[in-house]
């Protein structure tokens, strides 16, 4: 099953941008933001990003459950590297580069590292950063 089978339309790139405004305390508002973002990737891949199993992401969304301030705030780096790479990566590719060994991480994928400590999570976001601050014209 693909991700956007349980989820609204993604988020343009307005939107997108609005996640830096996005304070971490409003969980479901940056679970929602996420979620978006992640519209065109596999459900393994955000349950395991949001490290989350289905049943509780379903109830997360709808409200059944209540957002930790703490979880809310290990999501906010996560919506912000989608944000940044999202800018310059079509949503089709978006799995593809997630799964994709990188040098840039020694080797490895994007999806682990953001998986990982905070410290491979930050190179992530640096490398995300970097690609939102580059003309690929």
């Amino acid at each position: 099953m693909r991700a956007t089978e349980v989820r609204e339309t993604p988020l343009d790139a307005t939107q997108i941008k609005a996640v830096e405004s996005l304070k971490s305390g409003d969980g479901l508002a940056l679970l929602g933001l996420v979620v978006g973002q992640l519209a065109s990737v596999e459900s393994e891949t955000l349950y395991k990003l949001l490290d989350v199993k289905p049943a509780h992401l379903e109830r997360l969304v709808h409200g059944r459950t209540s957002i930790p301030k703490t979880v809310a705030a290990k999501w906010k780096p996560l919506a912000d590297v989608l944000a940044q790479v999202r800018l310059v990566l079509e949503d089709e590719y978006l799995e593809t580069w997630l799964r994709t060994p990188t040098p840039d991480l020694q080797g490895n994928t994007p999806l682990k590292c953001l998986t990982g400590n905070s410290r491979d999570r930050a190179k992530v976001a640096a490398l995300a950063e970097h690609f939102s601050q580059t003309s690929f014209s």
